[in-house]
């Protein structure tokens, strides 16, 4: 029939409380071909493909959206291909947040590698990889802040690592309003045997700090 309400095909389970899957979708099988797919090859389209919605209140252990990949396959265990020029590839837009996270990456085990990896392929691009920009109202906010643990670190808690032949900084601190603070501050402990700025360098023309 016509549908009234606007679903086509509806399931309802509003007294499952503990069942596997309400609806379960198998493809073992599977080797290029697709389990599950919501496709639309309209051009004019501007609602949602696919949309999870909830309105628990309750502690969500497992989160209200899940994937759950357990093998150790390798390739990409969640891929977001894009054409867009202008769009956005991925927009996460919190509305109130006091004490949560935007986006919490937290490991479960040792890693060998990158937990965050941005990699700029070999092409013209004059964009920037991160862009943080707080607004003027947020006056008790910081942009980026690192904590390191109480650790027997070997290695640089922020490394900075230029291998082309730059004209550029490689760092810049630019103050164009009526600052009263400090560009740069160094609070030394008396357990701190290193030096609070090492500068070296070979066969250098020019002053290494002006």
């Amino acid at each position: 029939g016509i549908s009234t309400d606007g679903v086509i095909v509806g399931i309802t389970a509003n007294s499952a409380t503990t069942v596997d899957a309400i609806l379960r979708v198998g493809g073992n099988a599977l080797t290029s071909g697709i389990g599950l797919m919501a496709a639309s090859t309209g051009t004019g389209l501007t609602g949602n493909i696919f949309l999870a919605t909830s309105n628990s209140t309750a502690a969500a252990t497992n989160g209200l959206s899940r994937f759950d990949f357990t093998g150790a396959h390798t390739g990409n265990g969640l891929q977001i291909d894009d054409a867009t020029l202008t769009g956005t590839v991925f927009a996460i837009i919190p509305s109130a947040l006091t004490s949560g996270n935007a986006l919490d990456i937290t490991t479960a085990s040792v890693f060998t590698t990158e937990v965050i990896d941005l990699n700029v392929g070999a092409n013209l691009a004059t964009g920037d990889v991160i862009n943080i920009d707080l607004g003027a109202t947020a006056v008790g906010s910081q942009a980026l802040v690192v904590s390191s643990g109480a650790m027997l670190r070997t290695t640089d808690l922020i490394a900075l690592a230029d291998a082309g032949t730059s004209s550029g900084d490689a760092l810049d601190i630019v103050f164009t309003g009526v600052a009263t603070g400090d560009a740069i501050q160094l609070n030394m402990g008396t357990n701190v045997g290193g030096f609070a700025s090492d500068i070296a360098g070979a066969a250098r023309t020019a002053d290494a700090v002006r």
